[in-house]
């Protein structure tokens, strides 16, 4: 599975920045994963690559439902 997104207003941000996402994903989806990755390009650092775990989910999914 793969999203892409951009957001650039060409100037390099001093003040720092918060940004958010939404992903429309099924538990079955995410059971069959380890990780959800998110790259991104900093025009400082360069690309940087964040992975999430999802170890534990398929579990605490199926005790929630």
């Amino acid at each position: 599975m793969y999203f892409e997104g951009y957001g650039d207003d060409g100037k390099i941000d001093t003040d720092g920045f918060f940004s958010y996402f939404y992903l429309s994903l099924e538990p079955d989806q995410l059971k069959k994963s380890n990780y959800l990755s998110l790259k991104y390009y900093d025009k400082v650092a360069g690309s940087i690559v964040k992975r999430i775990s999802l170890a534990g989910f398929a579990k605490c999914y199926n005790q929630v439902k």
